[in-house]
């Protein structure tokens, strides 16, 4: 065992670099001045209130195709992913919620294609991503969001967005033709 927990850190430490893992005393640590991790990041942004921060740290599934033999090891890791993928959520609706409140168009459309992407099948998320791009000025953008959303939900559940997402989509729409040919 000691040989081969030597040979991983020599592993290591070569594909990493010497001081990504240092030896204290009889134990090992990472030098996070070295090594970084994105749900550390992430974690650090929601801790400080930076929601904005957050979401542009946040990568996505925490430790996509990692499985364990151990029913204790995969329920912490769903628990994990699901904790991480709601802060995420938590924090683009934060995000939307500051862009629009400071005018800001441009994080507002980012920060309702984020937050949709997050949760792509959720049609409250949708009409704010289709209200927050229309306002940010970009309204093909919108409806080619309301589109994908659309034709995923006929294709999947033979179903039709709510009546209130089908108008709010139309209104775009006939605003959009109104102004002319782009």
């Amino acid at each position: 065992a000691r040989n081969g927990l030597s040979q991983a850190l020599h592993q290591l430490r070569q594909a990493l670099g010497a001081e990504a893992i240092e030896s204290i005393g009889s134990g090992l640590a990472v030098n996070p001045g070295h090594l970084a991790c994105d749900a550390l990041a992430f974690l650090d942004a929601v801790e400080r209130g930076d929601p904005a921060a957050a979401l542009a740290r946040y990568a996505g599934e925490f430790c996509p195709g990692l499985f364990a033999n151990s029913p204790e090891v995969e329920r912490w890791l769903d628990a994990e992913r699901q904790r991480l993928r709601t802060l995420a959520l938590e924090a683009g609706h934060r995000h939307l919620r500051a862009a629009r409140q400071a005018g800001d168009p441009a994080a507002l459309a980012e920060a309702a294609r984020r937050t949709l992407a997050l949760q792509p099948d959720d049609e409250a998320d949708l009409r704010d991503c289709l209200t927050a791009l229309d306002a940010a000025g970009d309204p093909a953008a919108a409806l080619l969001a309301y589109d994908d959303f659309a034709r995923r939900l006929a294709a999947t559940l033979e179903l039709e967005p709510a009546p209130e997402t089908r108008e709010l989509a139309e209104s775009i729409r006939r605003r959009r033709l109104a102004r002319g040919p782009v």
